[in-house]
């Protein structure tokens, strides 16, 4: 898996529309980078390299900071 230490999901903001409505998703696809339950950044469109760039700036591998649960990171945000 090239980012096994990360979770990504899913929402459909038509049946979830509280969730599009909390991070202000106006257009399709938009992709939230979130962290410890706080947002780093937001990307809208579906540009895959820009994307990736994103995903790639916040990444941490899972090392001294690894929770022990998948998906879970314990990296503090200053």
């Amino acid at each position: 898996m090239k980012y096994a230490n990360a979770l990504f999901l899913s929402v459909d903001v038509e049946k979830c529309e509280g969730t599009g409505l909390h991070f202000r998703v106006n257009a399709m696809p938009t992709f939230v980078l979130i962290r410890n339950k706080q947002k780093l950044d937001q990307i809208e469109g579906a540009n895959k390299e820009a994307l990736e760039a994103k995903i790639k700036s916040y990444y941490t591998d899972a090392g001294a900071d690894d929770c022990g649960v998948k998906g879970m990171v314990s990296t503090k945000v200053s």
